[in-house]
């Protein structure tokens, strides 16, 4: 596969990991966590302040997903654990993807490196010292 296939498919991968934010994270917990009553004892405030801590590293696409899978699914207010598990799966994927991506694309510059060098030229997007 060419370098700039797999720099392009590297680049979509990483944008397909950037977090909800913290913002972002207590937006979509007080449209979804008013699904259910809260627990006796459970105020909104803290509450929604310990889930948008704990789910501001999720990116935004899987968090609607998991918020969305836990209405259907969860009887009861779903703990950060079941939101996280909701979206856990795809995030782990994406997350591989991108590592088999960094491996090719190291790869393959190495191997460019390697063949300017035997013909002696500089190689692209590498630094001579």
């Amino acid at each position: 596969m060419p370098l700039e296939r797999i720099q392009a498919d590297a680049d979509a991968a990483g944008l397909s990991l950037l977090p909800i934010g913290q913002r972002g994270a207590i937006v979509l917990a007080n449209r979804y966590l008013r699904a259910w009553r809260l627990p006796q004892g459970l105020e909104w405030e803290s509450a929604s302040e310990l889930y948008r801590d704990a789910l501001a590293d999720v990116p935004p696409d899987l968090l609607e997903l998991a918020f969305q899978r836990a209405v259907r699914e969860c009887k009861f207010f779903p703990t950060v654990a079941e939101i996280r598990g909701h979206a856990n799966p795809e995030l782990s994927r994406r997350k591989r993807a991108m590592n088999r991506l960094a491996v090719a694309l190291s790869k393959v510059r190495h191997a460019a490196a390697s063949e300017a060098r035997r013909v002696g030229l500089p190689a692209i997007g590498c630094r001579h010292v």
